[in-house]
């Protein structure tokens, strides 16, 4: 298993080597924002290699596939010759990014809100439509090979008693993520590039192997750790333990170059983080595993809303919880809303 990941990460290396040296890969921001074409064939060898990455074991999220090839397909149906067509297409290409998401995780709210609080796009009536419309059909055609809730999450709730480790968690998670937030932006602007990637990103594969030969929760996206917060008795020194292997390994992928997505990735952070505050105070680890994975997604992101649909659609919890969820991410990104 060890040679096959060093080899994934030779070959993707190599790969986006390749790719690069005719120019930077374009992102689905940087087609809305500054009108440059999405190259189909480039955007889905991009995608192809994180999906590749990612499944030999790297510490990133795949969501970031999805959304780029959604968008490089409308972007073949969506050409722009003049003003109103360059607002269609922009309308399209967003809408299109969310509705990879949403179809991906089953996740068509989240895929909205994602539309309209990350992409730089018009929050007028005919993108809030559109945006509706392409989300809802692409998780209802993916709705039979992605189940709904995506994570298995026990029937547990907010109790009377529950109220201070809520408080104190909510605190966790922000610090959290404002950390998180402030590592993976000064890894990813120092990545490495060109020739480098055919040995930085085997060695990142490698480092991440031999993390999780001790802890396997951190190989891939983040679903194993979440499936260890919802549902695994573990110590809070177990949790802390599994919150630095997490945050470690994906920060090593994005400094090797790796190219792929966070989201999921925040997702178990900070439900490892609020395993550890749910321990201490004898609080249900699910719960406070949700609300913490919320907060950091929310405030990592920059998007409020978006961080809690995106934790609640993934899990599905009661009315309350989900409630919970909703104002304690809006709390945490209100805190920090003046730090970048």
């Amino acid at each position: 298993m060890a040679l096959i990941s060093l080899g994934v990460g030779a070959l993707a290396g190599t790969c986006w080597w390749a790719l690069r040296r005719r120019g930077p890969i374009v992102t689905v921001t940087a087609a809305l924002s500054t009108d440059t074409p999405l190259p189909l064939w480039r955007t889905l060898a991009d995608a192809l290699l994180q999906l590749l990455i990612v499944t030999a074991g790297a510490s990133l999220g795949k969501e970031q596939a999805p959304r780029q090839l959604a968008a490089a397909l409308a972007e073949r149906i969506a050409p722009a010759h003049n003003d109103t067509d360059r607002h269609r297409r922009i309308r399209l290409l967003a809408a299109a990014a969310g509705a990879g998401l949403a179809a991906m995780y089953h996740v068509p709210i989240a895929g909205i809100f994602f539309v309209l609080e990350l992409l730089p796009v018009r929050r007028d009536r005919a993108t809030i439509a559109t945006t509706i419309a392409v989300c809802a059909i692409a998780t209802t055609v993916a709705s039979p090979v992605v189940p709904a809730p995506l994570y298995g999450f026990p029937h547990e709730a907010l109790g009377v008693n529950d109220f201070l480790p809520l408080l104190v968690v909510t605190i966790v998670a922000t610090v959290v993520a404002v950390m998180w937030r402030r590592l993976t932006v000064t890894q990813l602007q120092r990545s490495y590039t060109g020739p480098w990637l055919v040995i930085t990103l085997p060695l990142a594969l490698a480092i991440t192997y031999a993390v999780g030969t001790w802890f396997p929760a951190v190989h891939g996206n983040g679903q194993l750790v979440l499936d260890v917060a919802f549902g695994t008795d573990i110590t809070a020194l177990m949790a802390f333990v599994l919150l630095l292997a997490k945050l470690m390994a994906t920060l090593v992928c994005i400094r090797a170059g790796a190219v792929g997505g966070v989201l999921t990735p925040s997702l178990a952070v900070g439900a490892a983080a609020g395993v550890c505050v749910a321990v201490l105070f004898g609080a249900p680890n699910a719960v406070m595993a949700l609300v913490a994975a919320a907060i950091v997604l929310a405030i990592t992101q920059r998007a409020p809303l978006f961080g809690a649909a995106m934790a609640i659609e993934l899990t599905h919890p009661d009315i309350w919880l989900a409630a919970t969820v909703v104002v304690t991410a809006a709390a945490g990104f209100w805190c920090t809303r003046k730090i970048r």
